[in-house]
């Protein structure tokens, strides 16, 4: 039996434990990736989020397994369904920081979900995937930092968190961004939600 016809729509299951099953299968036997790529793309949306969200799972405990395999999830950001997208986006922000060369070239297009996609998960996850490049070294950092300032501000700041996280990241990879970076961390310590103005002082002080 082929692995995408274990997969929770293949199934008729809801919710995603034979997709966690498939992941565990996957973690163990990970040439077993290469049969859900044909599944990626498949026409039913439920197959199609079911084998992105396998990636994802595997990617939270084994970004090297995955990694080689990012090129196949960048289609699917066009993808009109939320949880295909956002499962696709979530795989490749884990895997940022082990494919530099790939979000290179995908940073205007994560700029631009940022600013027009509908959906917030999307958008976090794709300020995540720009936040984890930028830590990987100075040339990155210094790549990532004017983008995630031109970020900042979009959606009433509604993704601040993860651009901070950024930011730190960007001021522990290049000491000469740290005067800067101070100065927009100080702007979010009176933030009213508490992951803002907890990651904002955290800088600060960090960088003083």
């Amino acid at each position: 039996m082929g692995i995408e016809l274990e997969l929770s729509t293949s199934l008729g299951v809801r919710g995603n434990e034979p997709n966690k099953l498939v992941t565990e299968k996957c973690k163990k036997n990970p040439k077993l990736l290469n049969e859900l790529i044909p599944v990626l793309n498949s026409k039913n949306k439920g197959l199609s989020a079911d084998a992105a969200e396998v990636f994802t799972e595997l990617s939270l405990t084994h970004p090297q397994q995955t990694a080689p395999y990012a090129e196949h999830l960048i289609p699917l950001l066009k993808n009109k369904n939320n949880r295909t997208r956002w499962e696709a986006m979530h795989t490749i922000a884990l895997v940022a920081s082990l494919r530099t060369e790939l979000i290179i070239s995908l940073l205007p297009e994560l700029e631009q979900m940022i600013e027009r996609d509908g959906s917030i998960i999307v958008r976090d996850y794709a300020v995540e995937a720009i936040a984890n490049f930028a830590g990987v070294n100075e040339v990155n950092a210094k790549t990532a930092f004017p983008i995630l300032l031109r970020i900042a501000p979009l959606h009433d700041h509604r993704h601040a968190g993860r651009v901070l996280e950024g930011v730190l990241n960007c001021g522990e990879q290049s000491a000469g961004l740290r005067t800067e970076i101070n100065k927009i961390a100080g702007s979010y310590c009176d933030h009213p939600k508490g992951v803002v103005n907890k990651t904002a002082k955290k800088i600060v002080k960090k960088f003083s």
